[in-house]
């Protein structure tokens, strides 16, 4: 599925990246989450989108640390 800017979706974050962004992926599609952990379930906005990877702020989140 394609995602684009503004969007709203739900994922659960899986991984950490190099710089410390919550990493989950949702039909394939990798989200970058900044402030976030793995287990972490939250809803972000997608404020940058590529083809096969985006990046996000944080709207809301259950178990969400907001470190």
């Amino acid at each position: 599925m394609a995602y684009s800017k503004n969007d709203i979706v739900q994922v659960t974050i899986e991984d950490i990246g190099v710089t410390g962004e919550g990493i989950g992926k949702i039909d394939g599609y990798t989200l970058f989450v900044k402030d976030t952990v793995i287990g972490d379930v939250v809803e972000v906005k997608i404020m940058k989108a590529k083809k096969n990877y985006g990046y996000h702020n944080t709207v809301k989140g259950q178990g969400y640390t907001g470190m």
